[in-house]
């Protein structure tokens, strides 16, 4: 399915699983519009401001760990427990998360250059794409591959992105990605309303 517009977003398919870009959003809008989409799922970090994931003190309390440069929650029991944007609620986090409906390994973080063959993707090892600043309605087709072959292969129930350009949301939960969605293209309409400029905001109005 070609990618679609919506008031403030673009969405498509891939497979079994829908995607939707906003770049109006940062991880933290989602976090707080749809908590239902990481409380009682467990969370896999792949990248925290660009970096290496690390823990804070409330996550090792929790039960947090990090494994081959991954870090592994227990199940989400609060949003309060997750840690993202960095550096502020007005700029984006370069945050990259994958969540599950039960523990997962993901392997090793390959940091090296993931245009060499053996750093592709494959089973034991996980690129983080955050960095790469791509967009799935437009990436270039080796790196949308590269994306869509790891998706595939871990298959993750949501993966999300906050990039420099835009917030990304994937989900194979039909039902999940409808009120995320929704209540993203909710609160757009209510921010152009109020005349809110942050991130692009009334850009398209202007």
């Amino acid at each position: 399915m070609k990618p679609f517009p919506t008031p403030g977003l673009i969405s498509g398919s891939h497979g079994d699983y829908r995607w939707l870009m906003d770049r109006r959003r940062y991880i933290g809008h989602l976090v707080r519009l749809c908590p239902e989409s990481f409380v009682g799922r467990y969370l896999c970090v792949t990248a925290i401001d660009s970096g290496p994931p690390f823990l804070n003190d409330s996550q090792r309390r929790a039960g947090w760990e990090i494994r081959s440069g991954i870090a592994y929650s227990q199940k989400v029991s609060d949003a309060y427990e997750l840690f993202y944007q960095r550096d502020g609620p007005d700029r984006a986090g370069f945050d990259e998360w994958y969540l599950f409906d039960k523990p997962q390994d993901l392997g090793t973080l390959c940091d090296g250059n993931p245009f060499a063959e053996e750093n592709k993707p494959r089973s034991g090892q996980v690129i983080p794409f955050v960095g790469f600043d791509f967009s799935l309605d437009d990436a270039d087709p080796f790196i949308a591959n590269l994306f869509w072959e790891q998706v595939d292969r871990i298959r993750p129930e949501v993966y999300v992105c906050d990039g420099e350009r835009h917030l990304t949301f994937v989900s194979r939960k039909e039902a999940l990605f409808d009120i995320v969605d929704r209540r993203l293209r909710r609160d757009n309409v209510e921010r152009i309303k109020k005349g809110d400029r942050r991130r692009g905001f009334m850009a398209d109005l202007e």
